[in-house]
C-alpha cells in the first residue's frame, strides 16, 4: 500500500540511524491505530514502508518487543525491529487543530445569530456580548482532548511493524456480519464466511497466546542450556491490553481480509490494580481475562456497526466471557468452536446433513431422537404451508433435512408469502427460520452434544485434535509432530518429510481447494 500524499519528506517527525539502517518516522498517523507511517532504508536503498508505534519509555518498548518476538503465530503482528532515539523527542502534533478552530468560530457565529434579536430587545451591545462570551470561553477551556489537542510526549523509543491496512472496524460491517434491515432496526443474523474466518482466526490466536502462560515457564527446553536467553524468561502472568484499534486487517482482495492482532500486554503493577486480587493470578485467571477481552472487543463492534446480535451471537459473546469451575478453563476454545454464533449458514446445514447420516436407518436412534422435545418449529412449518409434524426432536430434523438442507425448492413454491423472504438461497431461508425461532440451531446443538455421536464440531469438518496440547504443540516448539487439522480456523500441518509447516485459515482452504484432498477437507 503506498504510503500517503502527507508522508512527504518535509512532514518527517524523527529519523533514527542504527548502523547502516536508518528509520524514517512521519506525522501522519494510521487512522484509529495510534501508529506512525514509517519507513526504513539500508544504505541508501529504496525505502521499505512500515508503521512505527511510539513509547515513551524504553523499558516498556524493550519488554512489549521481546513478548512479541516469541509469539510466533500467523494472526499475530510480527514486530519488524526496536528503535531507540538518541535524543528524545518532544511531540505535541495536533492533525486536527485547524478544523477544531473553525468548528469553534462556526458554533460562535450560530450563537450570534440565535441571540440578536434577543439582545436588541434588551439594549444591549453586541460589542459588549460577544467580548464577554469570548471572555468565558477563555476562562473555562474545554479539555484538550476535546479540543483535539494532544498533551506533549516525550517519545524515547519506536517499535516498527509492517505497513497494515487499517482497523477491523472500518471494515464494512456487511462484509463480517449478515445483516438485515428492519425499518430502523439492523440485526447480525450471524456471520458471513469472511467474519467466521476473522474471529475463529482470532479466537485460534488467543488461544495461541494462552498456552504461553504456562508451556514457556514450566517447558524442558527452557530450562536447557541452549535454549535462547528470552526462551529461559518465564512469561509473565499478565492479560492481554486489547482495544478496537489494535485488532488490525490486511485486504487481500474485494471483501477478504487478513486479520492481525497487535499484541499489548498490561504490566504487573497494571494487572494488579486493575482486577484488585488479594493473591497473585494464576493461569486460570489471565486466560479467562483474555477471552473477556475478546468478548469486550466482540460487543464494542456490535455497537460501532449499530446491529442488534442475534442470539446465537450473544451466547457466544456470553461463552467467551462467562465463569467457569476451576479446571475447566481450558475446555473454553472447544466450547467455542461449537457455538453457532461462530457458524457460517453453510456450517449449519452441513450440520443437519451430518446428524441426519447418523440415525438414517438405525431405528435405535431414531428413537432416541423421538423421546426428546422437538425444537419448535411447528411455526415455521405452518408459514411455509407445510402440514407436518413436530413432535419431537426427529420430526425437527426431518423437516430441516427435507425441506431446508434438501428439496428447498419445495418451500419456495408452498410459500404463501412474499417469495424474496425464503428466498432461493440457503442463507435467506435459515435466516426466515431464526425470525421465527431464535433458538432452533441453539437447541440442537445442545441436544446432539448430549449424545455424543461427534466428537469435533462441525466447524473443523474433520477430526480436530483432542487436547490442546496435540493443537498447539509444534507451534510451541514441542516435538512431537503431529498434524493439525483445523482448517477452518487455521492451524498447523506436517509436511511430508515430517518439518512443521504454519498455516493460515485462508492458505489452508486455498490448499483444499487445488488439491482436494480427504485430508484437508472442507
Amino acid at each position: 500500500m503506498p504510503l500517503p500524499k502527507e508522508c512527504h519528506p518535509r512532514n518527517v517527525m524523527i529519523t533514527i540511524q542504527k548502523g547502516h539502517r536508518v528509520l524514517t518516522v512521519y506525522e501522519k498517523r494510521l487512522p484509529n491505530v495510534g501508529c506512525h507511517y514509517a519507513g526504513v532504508s539500508y544504505r541508501g536503498s529504496s525505502i521499505q514502508h512500515c508503521i512505527a508505534r511510539p513509547f515513551e519509555n524504553v523499558d516498556e518498548a524493550m519488554r512489549i518487543h521481546g513478548r512479541l518476538a516469541r509469539c510466533k503465530h500467523p494472526n499475530i503482528l510480527q514486530p519488524l525491529g526496536l528503535w531507540l532515539c538518541e535524543e528524545n523527542l518532544k511531540w505535541c502534533k495536533n492533525e486536527n487543530k485547524q478544523e477544531h478552530i473553525v468548528q469553534e468560530k462556526l458554533s460562535l457565529d450560530l450563537w450570534l445569530r440565535e441571540n440578536r434579536l434577543k439582545w436588541c430587545m434588551s439594549g444591549k451591545k453586541e460589542q459588549d456580548i460577544v467580548e464577554g462570551k469570548q471572555k468565558e470561553q477563555n476562562a473555562h477551556p474545554r479539555d484538550d482532548r476535546e479540543n483535539g489537542m494532544d498533551k506533549e510526549k516525550i517519545f524515547r523509543a519506536f517499535i516498527t511493524f509492517p505497513l497494515i491496512d487499517g482497523a477491523l472496524k472500518d471494515v464494512p460491517r456487511e462484509n463480517i456480519f449478515l445483516v438485515q434491515k428492519d425499518g430502523t432496526q439492523s440485526t447480525a443474523f450471524g456471520f458471513t464466511p469472511q467474519g467466521s474466518e476473522i474471529f475463529c482466526d482470532i479466537f485460534g490466536a488467543v488461544e495461541y497466546i494462552n498456552r504461553l502462560y504456562e508451556e514457556v515457564a514450566n517447558s524442558p527446553s527452557s530450562a536447557s542450556s541452549s535454549a535462547s536467553p528470552a526462551s529461559r524468561v518465564p512469561f509473565s502472568l499478565c492479560s492481554l491490553k486489547l482495544n478496537s484499534g489494535r485488532i488490525l486487517y490486511n485486504k487481500l482482495a474485494e471483501g477478504e481480509y487478513q486479520v492481525l492482532i497487535w499484541v499489548d500486554f498490561f504490566t504487573e503493577e497494571q494487572e494488579k490494580k486493575k482486577y484488585k486480587r488479594a493473591r497473585e493470578p494464576k493461569v486460570d485467571d489471565i486466560w479467562s481475562a483474555n477471552w473477556s477481552t475478546i468478548e469486550t472487543y466482540l460487543t464494542s463492534l456490535w455497537e460501532s456497526f449499530k446491529v442488534m446480535p442475534n442470539e446465537e451471537l450473544k451466547l457466544l459473546a456470553i461463552t467467551l466471557s462467562k465463569k467457569l469451575p476451576n479446571g475447566a478453563e481450558n475446555r473454553r476454545y472447544t466450547e467455542l468452536l461449537w457455538q453457532p454464533g461462530l457458524w457460517t449458514v453453510y456450517i449449519k446445514i452441513n450440520f443437519i446433513r451430518d446428524v441426519y447420516w447418523y440415525f438414517d436407518q438405525t431405528k435405535a436412534r431414531e428413537d432416541i431422537l423421538k423421546s426428546k422435545d422437538s425444537l419448535g418449529l411447528s411455526a415455521v412449518i405452518t408459514k411455509l404451508g407445510f402440514d407436518l409434524p413436530d413432535n419431537n426432536l426427529y420430526d425437527s430434523i426431518m423437516f430441516l433435512r427435507k425441506k431446508v438442507v434438501a428439496h428447498q425448492d419445495s418451500s419456495y413454491e408452498a410459500y404463501k408469502g412474499d417469495k424474496d423472504d425464503v428466498g432461493i438461497d440457503k442463507t435467506t431461508i435459515e435466516i426466515f427460520i431464526q425470525k421465527t425461532n431464535s433458538n432452533y440451531m441453539i437447541q440442537m446443538v445442545e441436544e446432539i452434544r448430549k449424545l455424543n455421536w461427534m466428537q469435533s464440531s462441525p466447524l473443523t469438518r474433520m477430526n480436530v485434535p483432542n487436547n490442546r496440547e496435540d493443537l498447539l504443540g509444534p507451534w510451541l516448539g514441542n516435538d512431537k509432530n503431529k498434524m493439525g487439522k483445523r482448517v477452518s480456523c487455521g492451524c498447523i500441518c506436517t509436511c511430508g518429510d515430517g518439518k512443521v509447516v504454519r498455516r493460515g485459515a485462508q492458505e489452508l482452504r486455498k490448499m483444499a481447494s487445488d488439491f482436494q484432498t480427504s485430508s484437508l477437507e472442507i
